[in-house]
């Protein structure tokens, strides 16, 4: 499990549901 950053743009069920597909930018 990647640890993504805090994002107060994206909704936290989306943070933990973030495909590893999706580019990190």
């Amino acid at each position: 499990m990647k640890v993504w950053p805090i994002d107060p743009l994206v909704p936290r069920n989306l943070r933990l549901e973030v495909p590893e597909k999706l580019p990190q930018g």
